[in-house]
């Protein structure tokens, strides 16, 4: 809008540029990026990556023939996450509940 006491010859419409330059567009790629990642919260992650984890045990029963292996093999991925769980951003330097 412009201003009370402005004119059209004030503000030219053929000097104005209405690019972006590579800085602004990265800028929005960035902040589109991390609205769309902020909506996908640890919550959906984790719902997400528990489907997987359950086509990988039937692959897994497929392959080996057999329920107790990959059965195992996803025992052994959950302990090692609760290895990691107190390095973790939140519960870094915190005394965890026994």
């Amino acid at each position: 809008m412009l201003p009370a006491t402005a004119n059209e010859t004030d503000y030219p419409a053929d000097k104005v540029s209405l690019s972006l330059t590579r800085n602004q567009i990265r800028g929005f790629w960035a902040s589109w990026d991390g609205w769309t990642l902020d909506g996908m919260d640890s919550f959906s992650f984790a719902r997400f990556g528990g489907a997987g984890i359950t086509f990988l045990v039937g692959a897994g029963v497929r392959h080996f023939a057999s329920l107790g292996i990959p059965v195992a093999m996803t025992s052994i991925a959950f302990a090692l996450g609760l290895l990691l769980f107190p390095f973790g951003a939140e519960t870094r330097g915190k005394h965890l509940p026994a």
